[in-house]
């Protein structure tokens, strides 16, 4: 008997054992599985994003905690341009050419040369000199990464989100991680002068994302699909359509936060359901630029107008990436009136994305 106990007794450590380093393994397989994989040291994911609380404990960083980053690097924070020295980024300020920055034109050339794009700002000057913004709208895309209980519970954050959302008419919110639903809902609750709509819960691994809408009351919502669930499989977290109506003004908005591992697939699947009549807006977490996709080789949306360009800066990482994106066609872009990357006090704490806008007269 006492042998056959020590059996049992060996056979069943060696069980939980298995179970334990099954769970390790599957934990931490996960990992940075949106952003490229762990970094080779450790110290973060491929793209620049740190690692979550969840995956922090299996990995030790090897990097000094001082280099944030390699010389010679650069990034942009707005208009601002920075270059990596000594580990560490520091500003150049405006310079021409950088960060979509271009230097004042002298006012004897400005008289005879045309003003080719709008500026980089909430209001532009019409031809009279005057401001032209009183009947503009803005509407923004913003990943708040792993919105959900935990978030929603902090007071100061989320006193911040709604700070942040209430300079926009209409914002799309990403990554919206909450099966109970009452994080959005309490996110909502605090925003009187404003509308909400979610989309169906989409995505193939243990945790699912919804996207958010929020607009202000006097703007309508004429038209939503929510593409979840795509028998098709063409996209991880399929897209959303909303058509909306902002006095009297009527567009289309496609919502999309795309699988770093399949953005050109995505974008084409995307592309291919859209019917280029009327005012259209693509907008979203795209993950087009970096190592998941290059915008120079790619032909997705090539006839459309890339308003955040490849030089912009989306990610709140120490690296330089126009994740995401804002996409005009052409009769949209008729009533373009600027742009921003909002980047003021948005810290990792916050979210590992920044902000984007785009400002339409109507």
């Amino acid at each position: 008997m006492a042998k056959v106990h020590t059996i049992l007794t060996k056979t069943l450590m060696v069980f939980f054992v298995l179970v334990l380093f099954s769970a390790f393994a599957e934990a931490k397989a996960g990992c940075c599985s949106w952003h490229g994989g762990v970094r080779e040291d450790g110290c973060g994911c491929k793209d620049g994003t740190p690692l979550s609380d969840k995956c922090a404990p299996y990995y030790t960083c090897t990097q000094s905690q001082t280099q944030i980053c390699q010389d010679g690097n650069t990034k942009c924070i707005g208009t601002s341009y920075f270059v990596c020295s000594n580990g560490e980024y520091a500003s150049k300020g405006q310079v021409d050419g950088k960060c979509g920055y271009s230097a004042p034109i002298s006012d004897e050339t400005n008289e005879t040369q045309e003003q080719e794009e709008p500026q980089n700002q909430s209001t532009i000057e019409n031809e009279t000199g005057q401001e032209d913004g009183g009947n503009n709208i803005k509407i923004a895309n913003w990943n708040i990464q792993t919105f959900g209980p935990k978030k929603a519970s902090n007071d100061a954050l989320m006193n911040f989100y709604t700070d942040k959302i209430d300079d926009y008419d209409i914002i799309f919110i990403q990554e919206i991680r909450d099966k109970t639903g009452n994080s959005f809902a309490k996110l909502c609750s605090m925003l009187p002068e404003y509308n909400c709509n979610i989309s169906s819960r989409a995505g193939s691994w243990w945790y699912k994302e919804q996207y958010g809408i929020i607009y202000r009351k006097d703007i309508q919502i004429i038209d939503f699909t929510d593409y979840n669930p795509d028998k098709q499989k063409r996209w991880e977290r399929p897209p959303v359509m909303v058509v909306f109506n902002a006095s009297g003004y009527i567009f289309t908005a496609y919502d999309l936060h795309a699988k770093p591992a399949n953005v050109a697939k995505e974008l084409a699947s995307l592309q291919s359901i859209i019917s280029d009549e009327g005012n259209i807006i693509v907008l979203g977490d795209l993950n087009a630029d970096c190592s998941y996709y290059n915008n120079k080789k790619e032909t997705q949306f090539d006839d459309w107008h890339w308003i955040i360009g490849d030089y912009g800066d989306t990610t709140v990482a120490s690296n330089v990436c126009a994740y995401d994106r804002i996409i005009l066609n052409d009769n949209a872009y008729n009533e373009y009136s600027g742009y921003g990357i909002d980047t003021q006090g948005i810290t990792k704490q916050v979210s590992d994305h920044y902000l984007i806008w785009v400002e339409i007269k109507i």
